[in-house]
């Protein structure tokens, strides 16, 4: 059985379940690459919210987000996931139909900031974790 990469994976899950006129999340904003796409998904008529703690990840996205005419429809906050409920509007409370977790460092950006399974896991929450390693020659 041949296993499907991560990101094309993930990018399917997501086409499946964000149309135009979603709602849906990138927890974990890094370069913007994950938000552009939610926002392409739903369109002028849906709307993304966007979290990240570095203010290098919300520039990089915003430019990115700006190049795409695709802004508009974004929310981008300075703070962590853990704070969605505080920042999402409660009318969209339920309402979500996609969101992105990217879990680790910004390419290119400080690496001694990372999130870690360890840090999200509870006891009643399962977890799945992959990642990509390149092959050793």
């Amino acid at each position: 059985m041949k296993l499907e990469r991560i990101l094309p994976f993930a990018r399917n899950l997501l086409e499946s379940a964000v149309k135009p006129g979603n709602i849906a999340v990138d927890a974990t904003v890094g370069n913007g690459h994950d938000t552009l796409f939610l926002a392409k998904l739903a369109g002028p008529s849906g709307r993304i919210y966007g979290f990240d703690i570095q203010d290098e990840a919300l520039m990089s996205c915003k430019t990115k987000l700006r190049e795409h005419d695709l802004q508009d429809q974004v929310t981008l906050f300075h703070t962590g996931h853990e704070n969605i409920t505080e920042c999402i509007p409660p009318l969209h409370f339920g309402k979500i139909t996609g969101a992105v977790f990217n879990l680790g460092y910004l390419p290119g950006g400080d690496k001694n900031i990372v999130t870690s399974l360890k840090q999200l896991s509870r006891p009643s929450i399962n977890c799945s974790k992959s990642w990509h390693q390149k092959a050793s020659s």
